[in-house]
């Protein structure tokens, strides 16, 4: 990453939930998306961290809802998913990553728009938080936030973090 990409914004926490719209004439209609997974960013004083969790595998169910093209990128989400993130983490600076992947994926292979979060005080010192405890805090995040988007229901995920500190 060059040093440009080092300078980091104070205290900004956004979470987008990703998604495949099934039909996209009925854009308030969230019966027609199927979940794919959760992406967080993180941006402090002295660092950046960028943190997703997606799903491994859809069901049948869903898979026939599907259009064949898209089919092919999501039968197995995360890999997909892991592209997009290598994507927002070398091409963006700090607290710009959300953006990016909703600007750039907003058809039917969906970012929602980034969804900003006060940091509570309790949860995370920001100005002092080790890579540890940011790590420990955004999966948290990150598992509250999966389970929301699923509406309880269970399904394999996995997980992928980036931290870089600042210059």
């Amino acid at each position: 990453m060059n040093d440009s990409k080092k300078t980091l914004v104070n205290h900004y926490l956004a979470v987008s939930q990703i998604f495949y719209d099934c039909d996209l004439r009925l854009p308030e209609d969230r019966s027609s998306r199927i979940p794919l997974g959760v992406i967080a960013e993180l941006s402090l004083p002295h660092i950046r961290c960028l943190a997703l969790m997606g799903r491994k595998v859809l069901g049948e169910h869903e898979l026939a809802r599907v259009d064949e093209l898209s089919a092919r990128l999501i039968t197995s989400p995360y890999g997909w998913l892991s592209e997009c993130f290598d994507d927002a983490w070398d091409n963006t600076t700090p607290a710009g990553a959300l953006p990016y992947l909703a600007r750039k994926h907003s058809w039917s292979l969906r970012f929602d728009a980034p969804n900003k979060r006060l940091m509570a005080s309790d949860n995370l010192d920001p100005d002092r938080a080790t890579r540890a405890e940011i790590t420990s805090f955004m999966v948290d995040l990150l598992d509250h936030e999966f389970v929301q988007l699923l509406n309880q229901r269970q399904s394999p995920r996995t997980q992928l973090i980036e931290l870089d500190d600042a210059a």
